[in-house]
């Protein structure tokens, strides 16, 4: 199974961020920030970057399907429907064949 276009840019971003983020800590942000602002950037920058990678990346498109051929002749008419024998439970206890309301004489 192929690997979209996408999915194939946005990993190798991700693979890519490793390494900014290495050269940010090793070079830009030496000692400039506290703990928690360096942790932010660090969570922030392969993120940012695999989305863009992602995002930037054409989509592939899919082919068009074609369109369903339609039969040739008129609709074939659906055969009737057949009853099926009762089945034993069916058969004992028979509903009434008319609803009677209750004080209404039969």
């Amino acid at each position: 199974m192929a690997v979209h276009r996408k999915v194939q840019s946005a990993t190798a971003a991700a693979a890519v961020s490793g390494v900014v983020v290495w050269a940010l800590g090793r070079f830009v942000l030496h000692g400039s920030l506290d703990a928690a602002e360096t942790a932010g950037v660090y969570a922030a920058v392969p993120a940012v970057l695999t989305f863009a990678a992602g995002w930037l990346t054409p989509a592939v498109r899919a082919p068009k399907r074609p369109k369903p051929r339609q039969p040739a002749g008129p609709p074939a008419s659906n055969p009737p429907l057949t009853r099926l024998p009762p089945a034993a439970s069916e058969s004992i206890a028979q509903p009434p064949a008319s609803p009677t309301t209750p004080g209404s004489a039969p």
